[in-house]
């Protein structure tokens, strides 16, 4: 008796392989689309948390000369594929919501053409008063107890994910 495949057996394999690959392919994209917009909220989750943090210990921030600012904060718009991280020194004593002249300390874009599709209001300030942190969350008119930030991708804006946070600081996505 020989040992090998046969021609049979081998064709019969290639098309289980051929049949199994032709099913998952299509998913394939839809998960890797879901666990990019999954990354994208865990990590904007996860640089909101940073600024409470930078906060809480009174951070020193090196672009406002050497000196611990009156708070940290997350600046975003709707639209945007991008948020800054600011220390809140404008005016000196600070006023609890970005402007033009707070020191931006970093701008973290979303990348993979999210962007930030609902939060009202449209351009938000979520800030933290040292030592608490006291959090803030609106713009110079409103002052929220919680916001709700939607991003999704450009492309495809049935895709979405919801990052919360409230007044008491809590973050967290859904």
């Amino acid at each position: 008796m020989k040992k090998g495949f046969t021609l049979i057996e081998l064709l019969t394999v290639l098309a289980i392989i051929f049949t199994l690959t032709s099913i998952s392919f299509p998913f394939y994209r839809t998960v890797q689309k879901q666990y990019i917009l999954e990354s994208a909220a865990q990590k904007f989750v996860q640089d909101i948390r940073r600024v409470q943090e930078m906060a809480i210990s009174a951070r020193i921030c090196g672009p406002c000369q050497n000196r611990v600012p009156p708070g940290y904060g997350i600046y975003l718009q709707q639209g945007g594929s991008s948020y800054l991280i600011y220390a809140d020194t404008n005016p000196p004593q600070g006023n609890e919501r970005y402007d033009g002249g707070d020191r931006i300390i970093e701008e973290i874009y979303f990348g993979g053409e999210i962007f930030i599709s609902s939060v009202n209001p449209s351009s938000l300030s979520i800030n933290f008063k040292p030592p608490d942190p006291k959090v803030r969350i609106g713009n110079e008119s409103q002052n929220l107890t919680e916001v709700s930030i939607v991003i999704s991708f450009l492309n495809d804006t049935s895709k979405t994910k919801t990052i919360r946070v409230n007044k008491a600081g809590l973050v967290y996505a859904e």
